[in-house]
C-alpha cells in the first residue's frame, strides 16, 4: 500500500491559539469534524508546498515561514507558523467542486482537548507544538534575524545592480515582494530592465510595465503549487510563465472538464432534445443557451445563480414573463473557485445585452445592442481576452437574433391595448400600465367619458342665469355636477337644497344604484371613485371616471396572469361598447333637479302649450285666453268667454228685473258648479301629466290648487223669435308659480275652449230644468204639460226643449 502523504499546518495567532476548521456534512471524509488546514500531497509537491496550498484552498489564508514539527508514529507532517495574511473564507475545492468547510475557531490546546468530533488527536498536536523546544525557538528567532539581514541585503543588491531603472518602479516591485523576503525582486528587476527604451517611456507607461511584471509574479505564485518548475528564476520572461501555466495548469483543467462534459450523458441528452443549445466552443470556452429549467440547473450547477437552483421559479419568470434569455459561459481554464469560471450573459429583446453575472451571482451591467461594446465590457471586468470575448459575443448576438426571447404575454397584451387600441370604444380608452423593466404583470385601467345630451329646456336652465329663492344669481350647472358627484359616490346623507324654493330635500333612496345601473357597471367592483369628474358644456353633460377591477385597498388590480387581464379588459369594453346608450340617465338626472320641476322644464313645457292655446284663441270669437309673466316665477292667466243661452220670452229682462234675481243666482250656481267640476278634473289631469313626465317624484306630492275666481255678467237680447241671455264669463288665475297650477289652468282653459258648444248646451239644459222646477213651485197647474210662467200666455215644454246628457269632462 502506498504511504500516506498528508501535510497539516498549525497556524498560531498572537495569543498562541491555533486555527481549526469544521468540515461540512458533505465532506468526503470526517464530515462535521474539526480539523487543521491541510490535505494530501500531490505528485511533485513537497510537504511544505502542500501545506501552503491546502491552507490557501481551505481557508483563503496565505501562510509562510513554516517550521516543520515532525511527530513520530504519525502519517501527518505538521508545520507551525505565525505568519499568515488574508481573510478566512471557505470556497469550493477545485478538485471536488464542493465547499468542504463551514466554520472556524481559534482555540488553545486545553480547549481543543475538551472538544468532541475531532479528526486529529489532541496529543499529536500537543507533541508537534512541544517539538518547538526552546532551542528550536531560539533557532527560529536566529533564523528570522538572519532572514531579515538577507532580505535587506537582497533589496540593497538589487537596487545597486539596477540603479539605472526608475527608483519609483523599483520601489513598487519591492513593496509587492516584501512579504516574500524579496526572493523574487531580482527576477522582477531583470524583467523591467529588459523593456526596450524604458527610460524614454512616459512615467505612466513605466508604471504600467512594472505592474505587468507584478501581475505575472502574482500569477506565478498562485499557480506555483501546480507548476512543474517551481523556481521563478528558471523562467525567462512573463510569456514563459504564461506558457507554463497554460501547459501545466490550464490545459489539464480544460482536458478534465471536456472529458467530464463529454462523458456525462445528460449534456448530450439536453443538447439533443433542444433544451440546451451549444452556440460556441473552443479549446477553452464552452457557451450554451439553456431553454428549460432543467437545462439551466444542469449547465449552471456550482453557481449561485437563482435561475440555476433546483425547483426555482425564476427561470420561467425571466424567460416567459420578462422576455430574457441567458447564455452560460464556462471557462475551463480557470480554477473551480474563480469568480469568472462561469458567467451568465443576460439578453433581452432587440437583442439587447443587459448584463452578465459571475458565478457568485454578482451582476455587471452594461445595457447595449452593440455586441462589440459588450465584449469590451466583459473583457474589462472578467479578464477574458478581448479577441475571445468578441468571438463569443458575436456568436451570442447572432443566435439571439435568430432565436429571440419568447414574446411575453403581458407585452403582447400591452401592444394590443396601448398601441393598437383594440379594446377602445367611443366611450372608453384603455391603458395597460405595463412596466418594461418589470414585465411580469400589468394593471389595466379604462378612462370612461360618457356623453349625455340634455333636453333643450334643461340645457337652457343650466346655461342661463337662475335666480334662487333669495333673489341671488345661482349657477345650476355647478349645482347639478355637485349633486351628481355626491349621488354617484354615495355621499347622500346630508341631502341637498332646492334653489327654487329653498326647501331642504333628501336624495332619492336608490339614486346611486339607479345612476350606475343606467351606466351599466358595478361601481363597487370596478370604478375608481377618486377619478370621478363631471362637466356641462352647452347642452351636453360629460361624466368621466376610471374603470378597473378593484384590488387591495380599492386600488386597480395588478394582474399576474395575462389571460385574466385580457378577460377583464374585454368584459369592461363590452359594457362600454359603441352601441351603449345613456339617454336613460336623463330620467334619473331629473330627480336631482327639483328646480326643473318647480320652475324649469315642467314650466317651460306648459308655457309652450299655453302659448299655442293663446295663439289658437285669437282666431275664436267665443273664447279669449291670455298669459302674462309677472316675474321669473309668477304668471297670470285670464280667460274670457261668451255664452248665449236661450230662455223663454217671459225672461227677456233677465238680470235687470228684481223679481228674477233668484233665477240669476240659480244660473250662476249652475255655471259655477260645472266649472268647479271641470277644474277638479283638470287638477287630476295635471297630476297625471306630471307623474307621467317625472315619474315617482310626484307620486306622493299633494297638490293644493284652488279654484280661481269667476266673474259673470248677464245681458238679455232678442235674436229673431228667441230670447237669449248672454253670459260674460271671466276666469282669472293670479300668480301661478308651479307646474301644478299651470297644468291645471291649461287643462281647464283647454276644456272650456275645446268643448264650448257642449258647455253652452249644458248650461241651457240645466237652466231650463231649473226654470221648470221654479214654475212648479210658484204657479198653479192649469193642465197637463202646461204652466204659467209669469204672463197671460200658456207655454208647452216638450222633451225636445231639454238638452240631453251632461257633457263628460
Amino acid at each position: 500500500m502506498a504511504e500516506k502523504k498528508v501535510a497539516n499546518v498549525i497556524i498560531l495567532d498572537d495569543d498562541n491559539q491555533f486555527l481549526i476548521i469544521k468540515r461540512t456534512k458533505t465532506a468526503p471524509s470526517h464530515p462535521l469534524h474539526w480539523d487543521l488546514p491541510g490535505g494530501h500531497v500531490e505528485e511533485g509537491e513537497s510537504f511544505e508546498e502542500a501545506a501552503i496550498r491546502e491552507a490557501l484552498e481551505e481557508t483563503n489564508l496565505e501562510v509562510s515561514d513554516l517550521k516543520p514539527a515532525k511527530v513520530s508514529n504519525s502519517f501527518r507532517n505538521f508545520f507551525i507558523t505565525k505568519k499568515y495574511s488574508g481573510n478566512i473564507e471557505f470556497k469550493e475545492n477545485p478538485e471536488s467542486g464542493f465547499v468542504e468547510h463551514s466554520d472556524h475557531k481559534w482555540v488553545t490546546l486545553e480547549k481543543y482537548k475538551k472538544m468532541e468530533d475531532l479528526s486529529i488527536k489532541p496529543e499529536d498536536i500537543e507533541k508537534a507544538m512541544e517539538n518547538l523546544s526552546k532551542k528550536s525557538l531560539y533557532e527560529q528567532k536566529y533564523q528570522e534575524r538572519l532572514e531579515l539581514l538577507l532580505m535587506e541585503g537582497r533589496k540593497e543588491n538589487v537596487f545597486k545592480k539596477y540603479a539605472s531603472l526608475p527608483k519609483d518602479n523599483l520601489e513598487a516591485l519591492a513593496r509587492n515582494d516584501e512579504e516574500h523576503n524579496y526572493k523574487h525582486l531580482g527576477w522582477m528587476a531583470k524583467q523591467l530592465a529588459a523593456v526596450p527604451d524604458l527610460d524614454r517611456y512616459h512615467i505612466i507607461a513605466q508604471e504600467a510595465e512594472a505592474e505587468k511584471i507584478i501581475d505575472a509574479v502574482d500569477k506565478f505564485l498562485e499557480f506555483r503549487p501546480r507548476l512543474k518548475n517551481k523556481d521563478l528564476n528558471q523562467y525567462k520572461n512573463i510569456e514563459h510563465i504564461d506558457m507554463a501555466i497554460h501547459t501545466d495548469v490550464i490545459m489539464p483543467r480544460i482536458a478534465k472538464s471536456k472529458k467530464e462534459r463529454g462523458e456525462d450523458p445528460q449534456t448530450t441528452e439536453l443538447t439533443d432534445s433542444g433544451e440546451g443549445t451549444v452556440i460556441y466552443e473552443d479549446d477553452r470556452y464552452f457557451v450554451v443557451r439553456p431553454d428549460t429549467l432543467e437545462a439551466s440547473c444542469y449547465f449552471g450547477k456550482k453557481t449561485s445563480w437563482c435561475i440555476a437552483q433546483p425547483g426555482n421559479s425564476y427561470f420561467d419568470d425571466y424567460t416567459s414573463n420578462e422576455q430574457k434569455v441567458f447564455y452560460f459561459i464556462k471557462d475551463d481554464g480557470l480554477r473551480a473557485d474563480d469568480d469568472f469560471r462561469q458567467m451568465a450573459v443576460q439578453v433581452g429583446p432587440g437583442p439587447t445585452f443587459e448584463m452578465f453575472w459571475d458565478r457568485h451571482d454578482e451582476p455587471y451591467q452594461e445595457p447595449t445592442q452593440d455586441w462589440e461594446e459588450f465584449a469590451e465590457h466583459l473583457h474589462s471586468e472578467s479578464g477574458m481576452a478581448l479577441i475571445v470575448a468578441k468571438k463569443i459575443m458575436e456568436a451570442i448576438y447572432d443566435h439571439a437574433e435568430k432565436n429571440p426571447p419568447v414574446e411575453n404575454s403581458f407585452r403582447e397584451l400591452y401592444k394590443r391595448v396601448d398601441e393598437n387600441n383594440e379594446f377602445d370604444t367611443e366611450w372608453i380608452s384603455f391603458f395597460a400600465n405595463f412596466d418594461e423593466y418589470d414585465p411580469g404583470h400589468l394593471t389595466p385601467v379604462g378612462d370612461v367619458r360618457i356623453q349625455v345630451n340634455l333636453d333643450e329646456e334643461v340645457g337652457a336652465l343650466l346655461n342661463n342665469n337662475f335666480i334662487d329663492w333669495e333673489g341671488d344669481d345661482t349657477n345650476l350647472r355647478e349645482i347639478l355636477v355637485e349633486r351628481l358627484e355626491e349621488a354617484m359616490s354615495g355621499r347622500i346623507e346630508e341631502g341637498y337644497q332646492d334653489y327654487k324654493t329653498g326647501e331642504e330635500l333628501e336624495y332619492p333612496k336608490d339614486i346611486e344604484e339607479d345612476l350606475w345601473n343606467e351606466i351599466g357597471i358595478d361601481h363597487n367592483s370596478y370604478v375608481t371613485m377618486r377619478s370621478l369628474e363631471m362637466t356641462v358644456i352647452t347642452d351636453t353633460l360629460y361624466i368621466s371616471f376610471s374603470v378597473a377591477e378593484r384590488g387591495n385597498w380599492g386600488e386597480p388590480r395588478t394582474f399576474t396572469d395575462a389571460d385574466d387581464a385580457e378577460s377583464t379588459i374585454q368584459y369592461i369594453s363590452n359594457i362600454f361598447s359603441n352601441d351603449a346608450e345613456y339617454s336613460g340617465l336623463m330620467s334619473v338626472i331629473y330627480q336631482l333637479l327639483p328646480e326643473i320641476i318647480t320652475g324649469g322644464k315642467a314650466m317651460s313645457d306648459i308655457i309652450e302649450q299655453f302659448d299655442k292655446m293663446v295663439e289658437a284663441s285669437k282666431k275664436s270669437d267665443k273664447v279669449s285666453i291670455k298669459v302674462v309673466d309677472v316675474d321669473q316665477y309668477n304668471r297670470d292667466a285670464t280667460m274670457i268667454s261668451l255664452f248665449d243661452l236661450p230662455v223663454p220670452e217671459d225672461y227677456r229682462d233677465f238680470g235687470s228685473n228684481r223679481r228674477e234675481i233668484p233665477m240669476q243666482d240659480q244660473l250662476e250656481t249652475i255655471i259655477r258648479g260645472s266649472l268647479e267640476e271641470i277644474w277638479e278634473r283638470a287638477h287630476r289631469s295635471a297630476k297625471n301629466q306630471l307623474q307621467l313626465q317625472f315619474g315617482s317624484e310626484y307620486e306622493e306630492k299633494e297638490m293644493a290648487v284652488d279654484m280661481p275666481g269667476v266673474k259673470l255678467k248677464y245681458l238679455t237680447s232678442a235674436l229673431g223669435d228667441n230670447v237669449m241671455v248672454r253670459v260674460w264669463l271671466k276666469v282669472e288665475i293670479k300668480f301661478m308659480d308651479s307646474p301644478e297650477e299651470m297644468w291645471t289652468a291649461y287643462s281647464f282653459f283647454k276644456f272650456v275652449a275645446g268643448y264650448y258648444d257642449k258647455l253652452a248646451m249644458t248650461f241651457t239644459r240645466e237652466f231650463n230644468r231649473e226654470i221648470e222646477r221654479m214654475k212648479k213651485r210658484t204657479s198653479q197647474v192649469v193642465g197637463h204639460n202646461t204652466v204659467n210662467i209669469g204672463g197671460d200666455e200658456e207655454v208647452v215644454i216638450t222633451d225636445d226643449d231639454i238638452v240631453s246628457d251632461t257633457v263628460e269632462v
